[in-house]
């Protein structure tokens, strides 16, 4: 608990620093009920923070729980660091997923602080936008020989996100400098293919006539299947068999999903068929006529 008590100093130091209660509370609006004035009421509100990721941790290890196990100090360390100010259900499912999946026989395996370095990085507004995305795909493929360890088959297994589909779950106003936040940042993560378009309806009309709403088209990558993959407890599973129906993930208990993105293969992919079945066919035809002469 070295870290923890590291960061209660930290709080302990700041509250004697302020020049008043009242500047604290007006600066940091709801927040200041980690401090309060007293050391104790923000160790209780981080208490609370990471019991809530424990419970959820338990909740996904299920029967595990009981069979032998550890856990790296460095995925600990990470974990009371991020989970103690978390207070997002979503991103509270992610810790806990890594918590739940680094539990492993090897006390060495850290491959979880990878993970939960990003979920460091990435606002609330993109983690639940990673999820969407990754749920979506999840729900309109399952059991599709697809794996995005391909990248054409990566290419096949893209998504065309509604303006209002994000709107709905993310409880915003139409807000496309929202939308541009989450699907930048989750691309500068690999967590989405940067090849991500879209925006107002009239964009679509050269390039994907079929879509006559505003919205985002996404393609999804490796690294963003092994973070869903992670946050639902499955370290140990090749990105491959992320839509084998085999793979069981469960609804995050507390972010209900309304509404449904729609499958939408890169139609460049036709288009590049269709070039090598003529290139293959003049080829022939070619080799052919020499034949025959």
């Amino acid at each position: 608990m070295t870290d923890l008590k590291q960061i209660t100093e930290l709080a302990e130091i700041g509250t004697t620093a302020w020049a008043s209660k009242e500047l604290a509370g007006k600066l940091l609006g709801s927040t200041f009920d980690y401090l309060g004035g007293e050391l104790r009421n923000f160790t209780e509100k981080c208490n609370i923070n990471l019991t809530d990721i424990f419970l959820r941790a338990k909740r996904k290890l299920g029967a595990k729980l009981d069979k032998p196990g550890d856990v790296s100090p460095r995925v600990l360390r990470n974990v009371l660091d991020e989970g103690a100010f978390c207070e997002d259900n979503v991103a509270s499912e992610y810790i806990a997923g890594i918590l739940a999946s680094s539990r492993t026989e090897d006390q060495g395996d850290d491959r979880g602080v990878p993970y939960l370095a990003v979920i460091r990085e990435l606002s609330t507004h993109q983690l639940r936008t990673h999820y969407l995305i990754y749920w979506s795909i999840k729900q309109l493929l399952n059991g599709r020989e697809l794996s995005v360890a391909l990248g054409n088959q990566a290419r096949e297994m893209r998504i065309f996100l509604p303006g209002t589909f994000l709107d709905t779950n993310l409880k915003q106003q139409p807000n496309d400098v929202l939308d541009l936040h989450a699907l930048a940042g989750l691309a500068r993560h690999d967590l989405i293919d940067p090849l991500w378009w879209g925006g107002p309806v009239d964009v679509f009309a050269e390039e994907e006539p079929w879509i006559d709403e505003a919205g985002y088209l996404v393609t999804p990558t490796k690294f963003g299947v092994e973070l869903f993959l992670w946050a639902h407890g499955y370290s140990q599973m090749h990105v491959a068999d992320y839509l084998s129906e085999g793979v069981v993930i469960e609804a995050a208990p507390d972010f209900e999903v309304s509404g449904s993105a729609t499958h939408a293969p890169d139609r460049q992919l036709e288009l590049e068929r269709d070039r090598v079945i003529r290139e293959n066919f003049l080829r022939q035809t070619l080799a052919s006529r020499s034949l025959n002469r």
